[in-house]
């Protein structure tokens, strides 16, 4: 399908786009909220700026995929593979991405607000400045992701990997943590607010 196809259908009213094949496609700077595109190609799509509120993206390949300032607010991407892709400035909050692929993704300055991020892969992952807050990232994969700046405050970290992130100026009052090893490795930056569960 090309993207000229998807906006006229979806103009009509159809919102079901189950599977649909979309790589490289440009899709920037348009509205698709409430569409269904489960299982759909969006490998390399360019979708920067546009509105996909309430979107169920889930189990899409969004590798290398650009969401530059993409409104993602309240989606499905569970179990998606956004893997290598460019999400600066990218608002997520409120999305169910419970075992997302996003290693190596670009998140710097993200909205991840009260995203559930359960179980997803983050390795490698460039989060600075990121907004976390109360964000769930139990037993998330943080190992090698830049958190620099980024906003934890109220953030589920219980059982999470942070093995070699880079945690420098981050907020973290309030945070929830369960692991004995996550602990230390928080009390060696000096953290000085956060809550033990």
């Amino acid at each position: 399908m090309e993207a000229r196809q998807l906006l006229e259908r979806y103009a009509a009213g159809e919102r079901n786009f189950l599977g649909s094949n979309l790589q490289t496609a440009n899709l920037s700077q348009i509205d698709i909220s409430g569409a269904i595109l489960a299982g759909a190609n969006l490998m390399g799509a360019n979708l920067s700026l546009s509105i996909l509120q309430n979107v169920d993206l889930s189990q899409v390949s969004l590798l290398g995929a650009t969401l530059w300032r993409t409104d993602l607010a309240n989606s499905n991407l569970v179990e998606s593979n956004l893997s290598q892709s460019f999400l600066i400035r990218a608002c997520f909050s409120h999305a169910e991405m419970s075992q997302a692929n996003l290693t190596q993704a670009d998140l710097r300055l993200a909205d991840l607000r009260s995203t559930d991020l359960r179980g997803a892969n983050l390795s490698g992952a460039d989060l600075r400045y990121a907004d976390l807050r109360g964000a769930n990232l139990k037993a998330a994969n943080l190992r090698q992701a830049d958190l620099t700046g980024a906003c934890l405050s109220h953030a589920d970290l219980s059982e999470a990997s942070l093995d070699g992130a880079i945690l420098e100026r981050v907020e973290l009052s309030q945070v929830i943590l369960s692991d004995q090893n996550l602990l230390a490795q928080f009390g060696a930056i000096k953290v000085q607010r956060m809550s033990k569960v």
